[in-house]
């Protein structure tokens, strides 16, 4: 090996090494940062549903005390309560326990002739009927349903009742993630949201090699085949071509990441 083949050869090791380590790293960097932000969308879709979990148990707490709480103020004997502040009552709205406790010290003083004193004795008897506990169900299709709802609320998207006008959509949620059978997406296809994540969207994680997400792309667009779904209906169809323009988009997205 002739001088000059040495010396090339010594300095060009270190220019490839020095090569792969900037490679190594920008790859690290990026994988780092998309686990990063996956860990942000995550973090805000928990949020998110215990915002919406919060709310649903404060409303089913308060629709039972509307359905416990119906003793009327025309039948109770309070010392100030006559005829004529029980129709000034009446005409304000408030005619049960459970519209006092509604209306709180404020709003009842705000109706002609109740003052405070007045007041504090019906909110005294209104809290009387009001109950120890109330138990939620959790695992009811009604309180699914209705959580579900909020979450369409909280997240911008668009609710159930396909005839009204659609809210606005936001950008920056995160989506709770698709499964992986037809059938099932389109069951849940409501409880999906605009903006998704590529990843959750293949199914792969954060770290997949290109591989990976290629096999994982032909496995989810095999199952949205036109041949697949040509005998469902047409709005199963439309889900179906739906879904893999998402799944078109994802791959294109991480292919080139």
């Amino acid at each position: 090996m002739s001088l000059w083949s040495r010396f090339t050869t010594a300095v060009k090791r270190p220019i490839d090494n020095l090569g792969d380590k900037v490679s190594t790293w920008r790859t690290e960097r990026a994988r780092k940062k998309r686990e990063r932000r996956w860990k942000q969308k995550k973090e805000r879709v928990r949020q998110g549903h215990e915002y919406c979990v919060r709310l649903l148990h404060a409303q089913l707490y308060d629709e039972h005390l509307q359905r416990i709480m119906t003793a009327r103020i025309c039948d109770v004997r309070l010392a100030g309560i006559g005829g004529s502040r029980i129709d000034a009552l009446e005409r304000a709205g408030v005619r049960t326990a459970y519209d006092v406790y509604h209306r709180g010290e404020q709003g009842l003083c705000q109706v002609v002739s109740i003052g405070p004193k007045l007041a504090n004795a019906l909110l005294e008897w209104a809290h009387t009927h009001i109950p120890d506990s109330v138990s939620i169900n959790s695992a009811s299709p009604g309180y699914n349903r209705r959580l579900r709802l909020l979450k369409r609320q909280h997240f911008g998207l668009q609710s159930a009742d396909r005839s009204g006008p659609a809210p606005q959509q936001h950008s920056s949620e995160q989506s709770y993630g698709y499964r992986s059978n037809f059938s099932q997406d389109a069951n849940d296809d409501d409880d999906t949201e605009s903006d998704f994540d590529y990843y959750v969207v293949l199914g792969v994680p954060p770290d997949a090699s290109k591989e990976e997400i290629r096999a994982a792309y032909r496995q989810r667009m095999h199952e949205y085949h036109p041949d697949k779904v040509a005998h469902l209906g047409s709005e199963l169809r439309s889900l179906a071509e739906r879904k893999a323009k998402q799944l078109n988009e994802a791959y294109e997205a991480l292919r080139g990441s």
